[in-house]
């Protein structure tokens, strides 16, 4: 996954039930080390892949964490 930290190839091999919270978790570490902007493209570039995945109920719980994280962020829809 070019551009992407090393760390969230890991991201591909968790059970799509624990992906979310997997993907926060990662989100989270980042942002504690400073690494907001690959924070931002872990959240934005898994939602992609989280789409793809057979759980529905993932893809929107996905969907809602990304809304949650831009009214956090203050950013304004396009």
């Amino acid at each position: 996954m070019s551009g992407f930290p090393k760390e969230a190839e890991a991201l591909l091999s968790v059970a799509p039930a624990d992906f979310v919270t997997a993907r926060n978790r990662l989100a989270r570490e980042l942002r504690d080390a400073g690494r907001n902007d690959e924070a931002d493209l872990v959240i934005d570039r898994m939602l992609d892949i989280s789409a793809r995945l057979a759980d529905p109920a993932l893809h929107r719980d996905a969907l809602v964490e990304r809304a949650w994280h831009d009214i956090v962020l203050g950013h304004t829809a396009h």
